[in-house]
């Protein structure tokens, strides 16, 4: 719930699936607009120390449906060990790299 209010406040961030918290997974899926999932997902590890996943995810068809299937997403998981301050880290690393 926290990212996902953080993202929504990034103009340049575009989500994918439910914003119904009660339709979620502990995982969310993002692109920053023009610019290269991967790159991102690179960009916030070498920079910033935060382990992401790009691509399709063992998931084209998911991807056709939301027009993700030429470059993916960045995917964020999170486990029960995950902080707010993490994903404060996290959101700053976004904003810092726009």
């Amino acid at each position: 719930r926290h990212l996902l209010a953080g993202l929504a406040e990034i103009p340049e961030i575009e989500v994918y699936g439910s914003l119904d918290m009660n339709n979620r997974l502990g995982l969310v899926s993002f692109n920053i607009k023009g610019e290269d999932p991967h790159a991102v997902s690179k960009r916030l590890e070498a920079e910033f120390g935060i382990m992401t996943r790009a691509g399709i995810h063992c998931a084209p068809q998911a991807h056709q449906l939301i027009g993700t299937e030429d470059i993916g997403t960045v995917r964020v998981s999170f486990g029960w060990a995950n902080t707010i301050e993490e994903i404060d880290e996290l959101l700053m690393a976004i904003r810092k790299m726009m």
